[in-house]
């Protein structure tokens, strides 16, 4: 058999003898530097019909730009630069395609029903992801995560590399697309949970976003700001909704935003454990937690035009022994 049929299919009675021309998907690839992407090989032929033709392996032309890590074709973004991706599908029967990889990719597009819909996910508005913590293992300070209108999901489970996607290492912004009537993309948690661990990074934001069931805690990063934002627990849970904890923050900010725990947690809307420099909470609503608004070590606090309701407690700012003393607080028209 000539080298160049290794692999193909024989044709029967019911198989056209044409042998389909295969490609890359995509036929460019873009990725950003540690980001993780599997192509695919796919038929170019007018049927469409796979052809049952997988890659033997896979390698690139300069792995210092991208790299294959494992069998199946996975690649993973090493540095700025460009190079070409190869597929061995026979003996001297190749398929190739470019690799741009970039220092940064500055915005990650989110939507779920577009991403699942597609054949490849990279985090471009034509290739957008379908939960957006796939950004979180290449996501630089300064980034952008963004949703498109509609409803989204976390996913915190890779089954390709048997990665856990929950944590975050930068700063990033969290933010929906919001329709001309004040419409907000939903981001929901799988199973009623998904927890964003945010171990580190200097500014992070989320806003204009509703989220069921999707938690922050924040054990790392320096500054958080929060605005036009929903927290919505649809499952009752034992999660905070923005939970500080081991670190003093630098800065927390809340604004605009609702916490409403119709569902019956016992845990704390807003917590930080110990120590914050600044926190800031401004014409926001806290509905349905046993205990809201609970600070430890706070230096300056500024809590104005707020609604608390059906709560235990409200607000409690605590010294809890450090040599630090208590700073400022204005707490008015709440």
């Amino acid at each position: 058999i000539a080298g160049q049929r290794v692999l193909l299919v024989a044709p029967g009675a019911c198989v056209t003898p044409e042998v389909p021309d295969l490609t890359i998907v995509p036929d460019t690839i873009d990725l950003a530097v540690n980001q993780r992407f599997r192509p695919l090989l796919m038929p170019t032929d007018g049927s469409g019909t796979p052809s049952g033709v997988v890659a033997q392996s896979w390698y690139v032309d300069d792995p210092t730009v991208a790299a294959v890590v494992n069998e199946r074709g996975m690649l993973m973004g090493r540095g700025e630069g460009t190079t070409t991706l190869r597929a061995a599908i026979g003996p001297g029967v190749t398929v190739s395609a470019p690799v741009v990889v970039h220092a940064q990719r500055g915005t990650w597009w989110v939507d779920t029903d577009v991403g699942l819909s597609r054949p490849v996910q990279l985090g471009t508005e034509e290739y957008p992801l379908a939960w957006p913590n796939w950004a979180f293992l290449a996501a630089a300070e300064g980034d952008t995560i963004r949703f498109k209108p509609g409803i989204h999901e976390f996913n915190s489970y890779w089954a390709e590399e048997d990665a856990n996607l929950d944590d975050l290492y930068h700063g990033v912004v969290f933010i929906g697309d919001t329709l001309p009537d004040g419409t907000r993309p939903i981001v929901r948690g799988p199973d009623g949970d998904g927890r964003v661990q945010w171990y580190a990074g200097d500014n992070g934001r989320i806003q204009d976003l509703v989220l069921q069931n999707a938690y922050f805690f924040v054990n790392g990063l320096r500054n958080l700001h929060v605005e036009n934002v929903r927290f919505e627990p649809t499952v009752n849970s034992y999660r905070d909704a923005i939970e500080i904890y081991s670190q003093t923050i630098d800065t927390l900010s809340i604004v605009r935003s609702d916490f409403l725990n119709h569902a019956g947690s016992s845990d704390y809307a807003v917590v930080s454990w110990d120590g914050a420099s600044f926190v800031r909470s401004h014409d926001s609503n806290f509905s349905d937690w046993s205990n809201t608004v609970y600070l430890g070590d706070v230096d300056s606090l500024d809590v104005q035009r707020n609604q608390f309701s059906y709560t235990n407690l409200a607000l409690s700012s605590y010294n809890v022994g450090r040599e630090r003393p208590y700073g400022i607080a204005v707490v008015i028209d709440n």
